[in-house]
């Protein structure tokens, strides 16, 4: 009981992901919470702790509630509250489903409303899969691997998408850690290691993995090479041995246990933030997102940029300019970057994003306002 309502806790701050523009509303009040009017009465009765069903009220209803409920995967979905495994529920399409929409509102329960128990898994796996995150997506497994001690500390993150999905990536920088990032069809798993460009060999074992798998490239009968896109992050004798990288017994090890994840494990157990001050670790989120409805025009907005500096620069780092001025366009336009328009950065020597950011914002400013027989345009005050 008090390892339940210490992990319950933590979790009242959470919420699933809801689509762009709607509303979590806070959580129903656990008695374990001190601003709950049941708290004193809990703490005088449930010493050990009162327990760790945690009430989530979703604004967009019962599609919210089955679509929570329906992404989690450390939470099983069942109406037992005793167990100790985490459970999660939505009553109104479950256990209160024979009592009809009005009896449920008499009863507070409302069409939204979802009903985790939180249990004695660890507790950052918990919170990662009441966060949402990559496995949101269906058919999506994300699996960890990694050594802590003895010289050793880092790991390897696999993301293993279904069979036949799409990839592409996006590589920006000069000096990149990264496999197979050319190919058109980016393969059936992308491991995120450390160790640097020494941890890209922990890719072979993933590899290997997916040959045995069947899952590849087939080039005969019985045969598939294995497309294997995997990126490494630098943390280098982080564990105060220069030769624990991560290698291919670690990557299979994580293909072969998707579990989720966890903030703590895989390919950011090295990982450091603030210039090596800091711990790192490996982040999920997802957003539910509206379809665009068929037919419906896409956003148009063409920007185009020069930048221009008398510093000596050769190509490659003029290239890494204009890319810079793209995060710069990012930052200050919404739509930007969009298949259905372009944006160009042309750059004559080289300039910082946040200088981009001002010229737009200069842009804005020096507008005047023009009205035509077709269009009457006034200045945004930016």
């Amino acid at each position: 009981m008090r390892q339940t309502s210490a992990a319950a806790r933590p979790s009242t701050s959470r919420g699933p992901p809801t689509p762009a523009g709607s509303r979590i509303s806070p959580p129903r009040c656990p008695a374990g919470l001190p601003f709950s009017s049941w708290y004193k009465r809990a703490r005088r009765h449930t010493p050990a702790g009162p327990g760790a069903i945690v009430g989530i009220e979703l604004a967009d209803g019962a599609p919210a509630g089955r679509a929570f409920v329906g992404a989690l995967r450390l939470h099983a979905h069942a109406a037992n509250i005793g167990d100790v495994r985490s459970l999660a529920i939505h009553p109104a399409t479950t256990t209160h489903v024979q009592i009809g929409p009005a009896a449920q509102r008499a009863a507070g329960i409302s069409p939204g409303f979802v009903r985790p128990s939180v249990r004695i898994e660890d507790l950052a796996d918990t919170l990662a899969d009441l966060d949402g995150g990559l496995t949101d997506v269906t058919g999506v497994r994300v699996g960890h691997a990694q050594r802590i001690g003895e010289g050793w500390l880092t790991g390897v993150t696999v993301v293993l998408p279904p069979p036949g999905s799409l990839g592409a990536i996006e590589v920006r920088s000069a000096a990149p850690a990264t496999r197979e990032t050319d190919a058109p069809a980016v393969g059936s798993v992308r491991p995120l290691t450390g160790g640097s460009a020494f941890g890209l060999v922990a890719a072979d074992g993933v590899a290997w993995w997916c040959a045995d798998q069947g899952l590849g490239l087939r080039v005969g009968p019985a045969a598939v090479v294995p497309l294997v896109t995997s990126a490494a992050v630098y943390e280098l004798w982080r564990g105060n041995d220069w030769s624990a990288v991560p290698n291919g017994v670690l990557s299979r090890e994580a293909a072969q246990s998707p579990i989720g994840a966890p903030r703590h494990r895989g390919g950011g157990t090295g990982a450091t933030i603030d210039d090596e001050r800091a711990k790192g670790g490996v982040g999920t989120a997802s957003l539910v997102v509206a379809a665009p409805r068929p037919g419906s025009p896409a956003p148009l907005n063409t920007t185009l940029v020069v930048v221009a500096t008398d510093a000596a620069l050769d190509h490659g780092e003029l290239t890494l300019s204009a890319a810079a001025g793209h995060t710069g366009l990012a930052r200050m336009l919404d739509p930007v970057h969009t298949l259905a328009d372009s944006d160009a950065v042309i750059a004559v020597q080289t300039a910082l994003a946040h200088v981009v950011a001002a010229t737009v914002l200069d842009a804005v400013r020096s507008a005047k306002p023009v009205t035509t027989p077709a269009v009457h345009l006034t200045r945004l005050d930016a």
